[in-house]
């Protein structure tokens, strides 16, 4: 017998069972019926039905739905381990020249021109000239020398409306290719280059004293201290924030690692602003002085000039010190920085110069008596010698100052002698200032403006024969920048900033330079340089007060390219009983994901020369580590190293880790080809990461674009494509810089058609190169590098097709014909390759050129471009805008007989859509306009960004819902029908629903071998669909969410389902294709 607890009636524990059981049954009905609509099963509510279409709409098959890689993770996580130069590549146009020399205006120029002389001697060149149809090579050699500041051009400005009498001009500031000068009354000269000058009248009668420009528009401020910004120029706002006193200048300051700058501005004494244009706040503590003007050097350094004679300077514009050996007793007043040099001036005469990296120099006064021949000085408390106002530098030795009386004087050797007015021939000159795009603008006493240009010349080997360089004829430069610092030589006090990731520092009392690579010569291995540590004892070591100085400077960290000292590393101190180190704080962002495995190999190259003693030491520091190894290197000769490192816990991509190189003794550590990783990873493969089955993310795509390849690249070495995998990993772009036969071997693996991406430099030999790395035979030397990059057999026999595109990622050549000419010229080095003629079938080109008019001006099989969405799609306006936009930049297009010649969609960017990227911001563009205009469209994917190598990232989701379209046609829009009941009632869906409130898009593909149906709702509500016209076989179907998660899949007969598609989801119905496994 069963006995219940006492106190309970039985029938009140049974209607609580009861109610019980009947809650239960209800939250489970309430679930199963969520889930079942979730999953799109069948549903009472009222279902959209559409009938498909068996009339083709489509202009020619589909090619295919695929990536654009934009990365893919670096198996290296060390910055430069190889000590490769970083290289300056630039395009010039002539203005006019000679047999071995040719002028270019810095104006007329999109790429930077320096103004250092022999800046780019000993670069190599190759010179063009091209007429309206064609692209010619005239030359090729090295440049012999190159001089700088060269000053031509001189005109009056004449505006195009009447400027009031008595403006007095004050400053100038420029923005892209409109210069603006502010003055009295509230007057603006607005001068844009290529049109005529236009006085405005801000609206406010204040006298405008200072101006400058950062991205977004100008900032200006009047003698009142209140401040202006502008867009263009011409309307001006008046902002909240006002000075006790005259604004005195306005500098923008570029941050070289970031987007955007800001903007500093003083006034009265201790008085400095910084903001932007949407606001500016005071600076507190900054100093005590009144700034006359901020300069900003070639180095980094921003340097705050006062009036009372103090100057400070700063590294980022927040943190400031004093510059002591600028203390004077008079006022700073002016100053300049270009070619390398910094120049002020101030009361009587005082002048110094700042070489970058360097330390300050003062130049006597009386250097000036040259100018003045047969004057002495004035007397007086400072005033000796004239007040200089106003410094222009033109080149390294070339400064242009003017006096408080007007005139200006001109030096050609740094200050050393002086001559009055030089290349400016202007009478009582109140103002000189000198853009950054070269042009010169000089205010006389009148008020009127003279505009002037820089010029820089070429001098070039071998000469041309029979012909000169002509105005127009086009210069590619390519200029490699080695990397040197002896720490001794840099005086007190130290610059101070943070070291970056991935960047090389040495400790104080040693010196690095870059020399000849460990493999220098060595086709398909050679990078460029090697690294090499060294270190001399002092001579006067025997000194206490040397000895001490330089105890005192081992212990600081030199950044081997800004020269600065960082200001922070308490996490890796110098070990006491070593002469000298070399170290890097590891970016470990570039492992993506969490490493749990505790081992990590090392692998370099290196060999001493000198005293040092053997061995050296290497060895890891953070928080949280300390280990190193004793490593014996050989004398005078390179040998690899391979050593494993334990880190007990892993390693994650937040954690702080530096690595060291050190020795002690008297002599020079070489060293190369430093690679640092996962003990799962190879220094010559791709990361694990993406190659093992069980981690990388499944891409089912047709094509995949290479750009993570740099074949032709800015700021890289001609075939770096070649190096082995991790070999050219520089301090950034790890995720963009990867083996050409790496990349290929990924492009195989995922049964796709490669796309190779040839930017502007490329060279005519490297073209011929890289032809016979894909299909030469295996015993030439890059069939031979091809094979130790793991290729069997030629590329050209693994794949089916190969597209080669030429384009100008960074807009370098200024108009179409230009544009035009360069793919023709490409297209004809190709063509003309040795091992072409075999593999013709099989090469595509592309131009990837984005023109001006509209029109397609070559005859490359494809054209390509690039879909930037600006927002989400949410709404059918959202739709229109951006396939619109797509459709509209597609250039009208040459039929070939009777044949369309179709689009490419090579990119589509949702960058601007941050975190929040539905599956639909993604897969509506891929096949929106997928086989009508366009036969192939290409989904941006980072592979180095874990969002994507996890597959969680909308995009990566996308190319799942659009596999399988290749050689399909596009259908014409399914018919909606009116009803369920009514099926042979129908009109078009276009026709039934409002377009600007239309939610369901339905896109339909036909091949032999079977159908695919998409229903995608970029709606906020859920939608219920059915579609009808599918034989009486079965078909697949899935159903994903707006994440990309499939919420059901499985197999019916779809004329008799009706489906949910929840908000941002899509229906895929497949007859004919299987259901993928993963």
């Amino acid at each position: 017998m069963i006995r219940h607890p006492r106190g309970i009636p039985l029938s009140l524990r049974r209607r609580t069972l009861i109610v019980a059981t009947i809650a239960l049954l209800v939250v489970i009905s309430l679930a199963l019926t969520i889930v079942w609509n979730a999953t799109g099963k069948r549903t009472r509510r009222a279902a959209k039905i559409v009938r498909l279409s068996e009339a083709s709409t489509g202009r020619q098959p589909i090619s295919g739905v695929g990536c654009n890689l934009i990365g893919l993770p670096a198996t290296n996580l060390i910055g430069n381990g190889s000590f490769s130069p970083e290289f300056i590549h630039a395009h010039y146009f002539a203005s006019g020249g000679s047999f071995g020399e040719f002028s270019v205006k810095v104006s007329e120029t999109l790429d930077n021109v320096p103004q250092a002389d022999g800046y780019y001697s000993g670069a190599s060149f190759v010179l063009f000239r091209e007429s309206q149809n064609e692209m010619r090579e005239l030359q090729s050699g090295s440049i012999m020398g190159y001089e700088a500041g060269q000053v031509s051009g001189m005109r009056l400005v004449e505006s195009s409306n009447q400027i009031p009498d008595g403006v007095k001009w004050n400053a100038f500031a420029e923005l892209k290719e409109i210069t603006v000068a502010c003055g009295t009354g509230g007057s603006v000269l607005r001068m844009p280059r290529d049109g005529a000058p236009e006085y405005h009248d801000i609206g406010f009668q204040v006298d405008l004293v200072a101006i400058s420009a950062g991205p977004s528009g100008f900032l200006a401020g009047d003698s009142t201290g209140h401040f202006y910004t502008s867009s263009d120029g011409i309307v001006w706002q008046r902002m909240p924030v006002r000075a006790t006193e005259a604004v005195r200048t306005i500098e923008y300051i570029p941050l070289p690692d970031f987007e955007n700058g800001f903007f500093l501005a003083s006034a009265a004494a201790g008085e400095v602003y910084f903001g932007h244009l949407t606001g500016l706040e005071p600076l507190q503590g900054v100093t005590d002085n009144t700034i006359t003007r901020f300069v900003t050097t070639d180095d980094g350094v921003v340097f705050a000039l006062g009036l009372e004679g103090h100057v400070i300077s700063s590294a980022n514009g927040v943190n400031w010190e004093l510059e002591e050996e600028l203390s004077s007793d008079g006022g700073w007043l002016g100053g300049d920085a270009a070619g390398g040099i910094a120049f002020f001036v101030g009361d009587g005469g005082q002048m110094a110069i700042r070489r970058d990296k360097g330390s300050v120099i003062k130049i006597d006064p009386k250097n000036l008596r040259s100018a003045f021949p047969g004057r002495l000085p004035e007397k007086g408390h400072y005033s000796r010698w004239p007040d200089l106002m106003d410094v222009v530098v033109l080149a390294t030795n070339r400064v242009v100052v003017s006096t408080e009386k007007g005139m200006l004087l001109y030096t050609e050797n740094q200050g050393q002698t002086w001559e009055q007015g030089g290349p400016f021939i202007v009478d009582q000159t109140t103002r000189i200032e000198r853009m950054n795009s070269g042009d010169i603008f000089v205010v006389n006493g009148k008020g009127e403006v003279t505009r002037a240009e820089l010029t820089v010349k070429f001098s070039f080997e071998p000469e041309l024969a029979g012909e000169s360089v002509q105005s127009g004829d086009l210069i590619v430069l390519s200029l490699p920048i080695t990397r040197k610092l002896d720490t001794t030589t840099l005086a007190e006090p130290y610059r101070r900033d943070s070291l970056a990731f991935g960047e090389w520092a040495i400790s104080g009392g040693a010196s690095f330079r870059t020399t000849q690579d460990a493999d220098a010569g060595k086709t398909g291995l050679d990078s460029g340089g090697a690294g090499a540590l060294s270190f001399r004892p002092p001579r006067d070591f025997a000194d206490k007060e040397s000895r001490d100085k330089y105890l005192a400077a081992k212990d600081f960290l030199f950044s081997i390219t800004r020269g600065i000292v960082d200001q922070r590393a308490v996490n890796n101190a110098h070990r006491s009983y070593l002469d000298a180190r070399m170290t890097q704080k590891i970016d470990l962002s570039r492992l993506v994901q969490d490493e749990s495995n505790p081992f990590f190999l090392l692998e370099f190259d290196a060999y001493s020369l000198g005293n040092i003693e053997d061995p050296i030491e290497v060895w890891f520091s953070g928080p949280h580590t300390n280990m190193g190894e004793y490593v014996s290197v050989s004398q005078d000769s390179w040998e690899h190293r391979r050593l494993t490192f334990v880190f007990p816990s892993g390693l994650k991509p937040e954690d702080e880790l530096w690595i060291n190189f050190g020795f002690s003794g008297s002599g020079t550590l070489f060293i190369d080809n430093l690679w640092f990783g996962r003990n799962a990873d190879s220094s010559q493969a791709l990361s694990s990461l993406v190659t093992k089955e069980e981690q990388a993310p499944h891409l089912p795509v047709d094509v995949v674009r290479l750009e993570c390849v740099p074949i032709g690249r800015s700021k890289y070495a001609a075939e770096t494509w070649a190096l082995p995998e991790g070999r050219a990993v520089g301090r950034t772009g790890a995720a963009m810089t990867h083996n050409l036969g790496a990349a290929l071997q990924y492009a195989e693996h995922l049964n796709a058609v490669p796309w190779l991406v040839l930017d502007l430099r490329v060279t005519s030999q490297e073209l011929s190169n890289l032809m016979e790395y894909l299909a030469g035979s295996p015993l030439s030397a890059y069939g031979k590098l091809r094979s130790r990059d793991g290729a069997i057999g030629r590329w050209s026999d693994t794949f089916d097709a190969i597209y080669l595109e030429i384009t100008d990622v960074d807009d370098v050549l200024p108009n179409d014909i230009s544009r035009a000419n360069y793919v023709h010229w490409i297209m004809d080095q190709i063509v003309s390759a040795p091992d072409y003629d075999d593999v013709q079938n099989k090469i595509f080109l592309i131009d990837g050129m984005v023109y001006d008019d509209g029109r397609s001006h070559t005859s490359a099989d494809y054209h390509a471009g690039d879909l930037l969405l600006d927002g989400p799609l949410r709404e059918a306006a959202d739709v229109e805008a951006n396939v619109m936009r797509w459709v509209n930049s597609i250039p009208r297009r040459r039929m070939i007989g009777d044949r369309f010649m179709p689009e490419l969609l090579r990119s589509v960017d949702v960058t601007r859509l941050g975190d929040a990227v539905r599956l639909v911001d993604v897969a509506l563009p891929l096949v929106a306009d997928l086989g009508d205009n366009s036969t192939v469209a290409l989904a941006d994917i980072n592979l180095a960004d874990n969002k994507f190598l996890s597959g969680d990232h909308a995009a990566v989701r996308a190319l799942r819902v659009c596999r399988g379209l290749a050689g399909k046609i596009l259908l014409e829009e399914p018919e909606k029908l009116l009803s369920e009941r009514e099926s042979d009632k129908k009109e078009s869906v276009g026709s039934h629903d409002d377009e600007h409130s239309r939610t369901i898009y339905f896109y339909t593909y036909r091949s032999r071998e079977g159908v695919t149906a998409l229903a995608i709702n970029i709606g906020t509500d859920p939608q219920v669909v059915a579609i009808q016209g599918f034989d009486e076989k079965e078909a697949s179907f899935e159903l994903y969410d707006h994440r990309g998660i499939v919420i059901s899949e499985g197999v019916n007969q779809p004329d008799r389902e009706n489906f949910t598609l929840l908000p941002g989801g899509i229906l895929v119905l497949r007859q004919g294709t299987s259901i993928p496994t993963k």
